[in-house]
Formats: C-alpha cells, sequence, structure tokens
C-alpha cells in the first residue's frame, strides 16, 4: 500500500498567522490521518486549561528564532537532535515536530502526548514515535523530488 503524507494547515484559532513570526507551522497527516490533530482535540476537550498553556508555549517558541535552538521551553532528543519537542508550561502536553526547510522554515508537528507521571518511558516512546513520523515524510519527499 502506497503511504499518502500530506502537511495540513495548524488551525488558525489556535495559533493565528500574525503568532508565526520566524516560523510556520504544519501538522503531517499521513493516510487520511493527523495524529497530532486528533491528540490536541482531546487535550482540549479534557483540559482547556493545559491546552492553552501548550499552544501559548507553542506561540512563544514560534516567534522567537533563538528560542527554538535555545532549549529554554524545548527539550531536544537525545537520539535525534532534529525532533523537537514543546512542552506546556508547568503542564502536562507535550507536542514534538521537526523543521524542514523544503520549501521554507516550518516546524512540523506529528504526535503528541499527556505526561501524567516522571517515568520516561512514554516520553521515549513519544520521541521515538515522533523520529518515526520524521522518517516517513522524509522518505515520501525524497520521492517527490526524483
Amino acid at each position: 500500500m502506497r503511504t499518502i503524507v500530506k502537511l495540513i494547515d495548524f488551525p488558525e484559532n489556535w495559533i493565528p498567522y500574525e503568532k508565526r513570526m520566524e516560523h510556520d507551522i504544519k501538522m503531517l497527516e499521513i493516510n487520511g490521518k493527523c495524529e497530532v490533530l486528533e491528540n490536541l482535540v482531546t487535550y482540549m476537550e479534557d483540559d482547556q486549561k493545559d491546552f492553552f498553556k501548550l499552544i501559548n508555549s507553542i506561540i512563544m517558541q514560534l516567534q522567537t528564532k533563538r528560542g527554538l535552538y535555545s532549549g529554554s521551553r524545548l527539550s531536544r532528543y537525545t537520539k535525534n537532535p532534529k525532533i523537537l519537542e514543546f512542552k506546556s508550561i508547568k503542564g502536562h502536553g507535550r507536542v514534538f515536530g521537526f523543521f524542514s526547510q523544503e520549501e521554507r522554515s516550518i516546524i512540523i508537528c506529528t504526535n503528541s502526548y499527556w505526561k501524567t507521571t516522571s517515568k520516561k518511558k512514554k516520553q521515549t516512546q513519544a520521541f521515538e514515535r515522533a523520529d518515526y513520523l520524521r522518517n516517513i515524510y522524509q522518505n515520501t519527499m525524497k520521492g517527490k523530488t526524483k
């Protein structure tokens, strides 16, 4: 079965275009399913306060070049430093993604998770999932450029 990969817009009512000064932000859809969008909708329905903490953290990072590289509210995956983790400020929500510069500088959100304990197993699995999804995207883009 052929894998169909698309980038879809991050909802403007969550992050307006004027807040995306340095980088645009998209979400990865694979075979008609956007894992990160589904998770974010669930977060919004279950805990609006934490959801908006997460969105505000992403907005802060989008508005500064330095913030994305310094790691102030952002962690880097130890096995693949290209994977980014956006954390809600003193909250549970996490969104993972990576930079892509095929067209212009964009951040592509791949997946997320809701941190409930201090154990690293689920966080490591979420990073690995982001890396897996990034590889699918990269391999699909290589096929399109040939």
